[in-house]
């Protein structure tokens, strides 16, 4: 039986092509009338439909031509129009001529947008051989498919694939945008040259140079913007403008003598093709044709030529065809323009160039009105599905955020001239983080901690700091020699705000343009937990920030600093045990204890986002060449012999392509920019001692250590090629430092004495010491986790900068579930003590710390978390190893 009315399914059958047909000409329509708005619309609907009618357009294309093609092998004999539209949709597939590409990223597919294309011409040549015992009513089309304007071989190629011959256009749509208000008197010149020379003079009077280079025009703008007076904001417009043209339409193309030719064409092959088909109509006996099927294709022809003619005016009405017919010495052109303007003066209006709108995202608004939990239980079930917080994550984003007005002060370009003129006369365009605001306020000493944090740390430190200033009712008296009026005090506040906000809406709602592949989850959830443990009120964000204020005291700005520098180490593969699953080399897996002591590729996505969540970083470790006897219980091949299964097999070149594939599954999962590649403990006795290896080794004149060396160095370039950075332990710097990649981290372990000699040599080292450092060690007392000092002789200030951290490390041989978390802490906590507070500032004496440890233990034990107490070992280790 069938699922679905018999009623439906016969209206299907009869308008399955007709409505894929039509739905792909509506879908044309709605991308030529919205493509060119987007620059201005910035209302969520309004990009939704932009988005699917994008999308959707090609795939309905490909769609239809399927149908079209099994239609004529149902029924010949009553399809014959429907010859006519396949080479239309074909005209559908280049897009119309205001959108090329939706997000930059498109813009990189042109490969794959011609294979598309290849494939549907394809399809379109297969229809038409079908009804090749209809030639005489098929011919018409032909002239379609080669419809030079159709066809999207023009919709896709980089930025700089378009910047780099327009360079010379910019410089004269820059000052065009800013001088088009007089262009009908420019038009209206009979001396083209008089209007060159009013152009240049007018770039030498506002900005006082000779020369239009685009680069030149921005470093002298630089230059000489304090002295000089200029429309900065339309500037600004013109230059994204510009390049939103470039890069998401065809406008490189089709105000181009070329592109004009195309574009008349494209009109005339459309026109040609509509006659051919109303004289085949006339010629033709009606019992042949369906009227829908004539109505229909009537509609995609005269869609076609609309489309044509709406192209055709907005080029004409753009700024680009402006301005080509105003830098071009063509009489005849240019009166032909001057009369368009005179008889269309719609012609000549000021488009929007911009939605002269800003986003705003206020975080304390999100903290105090946002409550995790109910979202939590509403969305419950979506969450439980893939990729659930991400759509979660992205609802509550886009609740909090909201568009303002940009007023008009902001627009004022007096406003910023002596800002500019102190900051760029010295200096030139140059970006900065602020330095220059904090020294010109004489609190650089105070407030440079600040503009030292990742860039996404900082957005968050300085808009609570705005929020809090913006809060409070009155300026102090400090500020009134400055502030020459209450008025122009609240001007201040409302700026300072909109940009704060304006950040924070760029960090929420645009985390790409500021931190490429990074998670706002990751500080959205911990500055809403931090916030939220003060226990915010909930009547407005006004009283939120007051706590704020009144907690300002409490919170160390050491704690700050170090907030989001917590990484989990995870030594996930060993000889016992591979218990990840690698998609690229199932197998590898079979080396784990068992079926269920493994990880699947989602409990590690949901491990990285559960630490993401609370501010932890999460680096995998692959240790190679050694400790992987794992590894060949489900690749035997990567075992040098069946006897010497370890290290990894270096002369396979299995075993490399192995590696590769590992680390290109770990890129997906563990997005932080270290991974650890081990290389420790590396007997390479095996290799001797395996004929093949020594063969190969002979063959290449190496020794054993010559290719632990090789085997290290490229895992190492691996890794860099799938965007790492890399640790090592330290046995790789103790046999061929100074052959390290010079983005290595060299971990130490063995002893002290190692740190100094890795920062001398410029590298960075990671400090865990196993006399001091080693959790499992259990006869190590939290004091010497204490006392224990990574800077220990190392006083040269740069190279203490090198030293990036320390780390405690809990090895699995002795532990299970029930006794880690007494080993681990209150031990840990020492030594985070020790890591996350100034060198200057440290306790003398371990039992200066024993109030402050035992307390954070008791906030442990009454979270639920066995911690150890503070005298006595706590535990002592089992007989035999934990099962993990």
């Amino acid at each position: 039986m069938s699922s679905f009315p018999k009623l439906l399914m016969e209206a299907w059958q009869k308008w399955d092509v007709r409505g894929l047909v039509l739905f792909s000409l509506t879908l044309q329509i709605v991308l030529s009338v919205l493509g060119g708005r987007r620059k201005y619309k910035i209302h969520p609907f309004f990009k939704t439909v932009l988005w699917f009618a994008y999308l959707g357009a090609d795939w309905i294309a490909i769609a239809t031509l399927g149908k079209l093609s099994g239609s004529y092998t149902e029924s010949p004999d009553t399809n014959v129009l429907r010859a006519y539209w396949a080479p239309l949709l074909l005209l559908h597939l280049g897009g119309p001529d205001t959108i090329t590409a939706y997000s930059f990223e498109d813009n990189k597919l042109w490969i794959r947008h011609l294979l598309i294309l290849v494939v549907k011409a394809i399809f379109v040549v297969y229809i038409l051989c079908l009804k090749q015992n209809n030639s005489q009513k098929t011919k018409p089309v032909i002239s379609n498919i080669f419809n030079p304007q159709g066809p999207q071989t023009n919709n896709s190629s980089a930025l700089d694939d378009h910047l780099k011959p327009n360079r010379p256009v910019l410089d004269g749509y820059l000052l065009f945008i800013i001088m088009r208000p007089d262009v009908h008197d420019y038009l209206s010149s009979h001396n083209v040259s008089d209007v060159r020379k009013r152009l240049k003079a007018y770039i030498k009077e506002t900005t006082g140079m000779e020369g239009t280079g685009a680069l030149d025009f921005a470093n002298e703008f630089s230059k000489s913007i304090g002295d000089k007076s200029i429309d900065v904001i339309k500037f600004l417009v013109a230059a994204i403008g510009f390049i939103f043209d470039v890069v998401y339409t065809k406008a490189a193309l089709i105000y181009t003598k070329l592109g004009c030719l195309l574009r008349l064409t494209s009109f005339a092959s459309s026109f040609s093709v509509l006659l051919l088909f109303f004289i085949s109509i006339i010629n033709e006996p009606k019992f042949h044709f369906s009227r829908i099927d004539i109505g229909i294709t009537g509609i995609l022809l005269s869609g076609a030529i609309a489309l044509e003619l709406y192209a055709a005016c907005v080029m004409l009405s753009s700024d680009w065809a402006i301005l080509v017919v105003q830098f071009h010495d063509i009489v005849f052109v240019r009166k032909i323009f001057k009369v368009a303007l005179n008889c269309f003066p719609c012609l000549l209006r000021r488009s929007k160039r911009w939605s002269n709108q800003i986003g705003q995202f206020d975080l304390l608004e999100y903290c105090w009105r946002y409550n995790k939990s109910k979202v939590n239980q509403s969305w419950g079930i979506l969450l439980k599905i893939t990729n659930g917080r991400q759509i979660v994550e992205m609802w509550r984003t886009y609740w909090f955020t909201k568009f303002v007005e940009v007023p008009d002060y902001l627009k004022d370009w007096g406003n910023y001239d002596n800002l500019f003129r102190s900051f760029f006369r010295e200096e030139g365009f140059k970006i900065s983080r602020g330095e220059k605001a904090i020294q010109h306020e004489q609190q650089f000493n105070e407030l440079k901690w600040s503009i030292g944090l990742d860039f996404d740390h900082s957005i968050i430190v300085w808009h609570l700091a705005t929020s809090v200033c913006c809060s409070q009712e009155d300026h102090d008296d400090g500020e009134a020699s400055v502030i020459s009026s209450e008025e122009d005090y609240d001007e201040i506040k409302k700026t300072s705000k909109y940009v704060s906000d304006y950040m924070m809406y760029l960090l929420a709602m645009c985390p790409a343009l500021i931190l490429p592949e990074h998670s706002k989850s990751f500080w959205l959830d911990h500055t809403y937990d931090k916030l939220k443990g003060l226990e915010l009120p909930t009547t407005n964000s006004r009283n939120a920030a007051s706590v704020l204020l009144s907690h300002q005291d409490n919170v160390p700005k050491e704690d700050i600093e170090s907030r989001f520098d917590n990484v989990l180490h995870w030594h996930i593969v060993d000889t016992q045990s591979f218990p990840l699953e690698i998609p690229s080399y199932p197998k590898l897996w079979n080396g784990a204890y068992s079926a269920s002591e493994r990880y699947t590729i989602a409990d590690a996505a949901e491990i990285v986002s559960y630490a993401q969540e609370r501010g932890i970083n999460v680096m995998a470790e692959l240790d190679v060449p050694g400790h992987a006897f794992s590894w060949g219980v489900g690749y035997p091949a990567l075992w040098p012999s069946s006897n010497c299964q370890q290290p990894l097999d270096v002369s396979n070149e299995f075993t490399f392509q192995v590696i590769d594939g590992i680390l290109s599954d770990f890129s997906k999962i563990f997005k932080f920019k270290f991974v650890h590649l081990g290389g420790d403990e590396v007997n390479t006795s095996c290799w001797t001692d395996t004929s093949h290896i020594s063969k190969w080794l002979k063959k290449h004149h190496m020794n054993e250590s010559q290719a632990y060396q090789y085997f290290v160095l490229r895992a190492q370039n691996i890794a860099l090629s799938h965007g790492y950075e890399i640790v090592n332990w330290e046995e790789t710097f103790n046999k061929f430092g100074n052959k390290l990649s010079r983005k290595t981290v060299v971990h130490n372990w063995l002893g002290g004495g190692v740190a100094e000699q890795v920062v001398a040599s410029g590298l960075r080292c990671i400090v865990s010491n196993q006399d001091k450092w080693y959790l499992d060690h259990l006869d190590t007392t939290w004091q010497e986790f204490y006392m224990n000092e990574p800077l220990t002789n190392i006083k040269n200030s740069k190279q203490q900068k090198l030293v990036i951290g320390g780390e405690v490390c809990m090895w699995g041989e002795h532990i299970d579930g029930s006794d880690i978390e007494q080993t681990i802490w209150p031990r840990a906590a020492a030594a985070a003590e020790r890591l996350w507070t100034p060198y200057d500032k440290l306790a003398k004496d371990a039992s200066e710390v024993t109030g402050r440890l035992a307390y954070f233990r008791c906030l442990l034990n009454q979270r639920g978390v066995a911690a150890a107490p503070l005298s006595g070992p706590g535990r002592v280790a089992p007989f035999e190893p934990g099962s993990s």
